[in-house]
């Protein structure tokens, strides 16, 4: 890693550069997860509008990784969930998802957690190699990638 980024919490001035990595993510995955055109536009629509950014960041604890003044990335947690981790594709292969996620498990296991749970359609492999097991597969049930797979996991401390 070049520069390792500070960790702090988000704030709603964030919201808008969240949503545009967010945005960023979703079209940098798009040629490797083979996303329809109507797949990606919803995901673009849906996820990564400034409105339900800051709907979904409202309702749960978040951190948002710094490098200089620019935000790089972003995990969300809520309980013993970890409910997004995004991280800017130009920082990508950096460490900064395995720092952010770090971070997120100390907080949680900090509040007594013994197991931490994680949905992934894009990133099951990732998290297994960070000490998760896949403990279902199934297809996402809502939303813009209806009927895509996805991975239920779990880390037990």
């Amino acid at each position: 890693m070049k520069r390792k980024p500070e960790i702090r919490g988000t704030t709603p001035a964030d919201y808008e550069r969240i949503a545009d990595l967010t945005a960023a993510c979703y079209v940098a995955l798009a040629p490797f997860q083979k996303y329809t055109s109507a797949e990606l536009t919803g995901l673009l629509t849906e996820c990564c509008s400034i409105e339900n950014t800051t709907k979904e960041y409202d309702r749960y604890e978040s951190y948002v990784a710094v490098i200089g003044s620019r935000i790089v990335g972003v995990i969300g947690i809520d309980e013993d969930r970890i409910e997004q981790l995004f991280i800017d594709p130009e920082f990508q292969k950096r460490g900064i998802g395995g720092i952010l996620l770090e971070k997120a498990e100390n907080i949680m296991r900090g509040r007594g957690c013994k197991k931490i749970r994680v949905w992934s359609a894009t990133a099951p492999d990732y998290y297994v190699k960070k000490g998760y097991v896949i403990d279902e597969r199934k297809t996402c049930d809502y939303g813009p990638l209806q009927g895509r797979p996805v991975a239920v996991m779990s880390k037990y401390f």
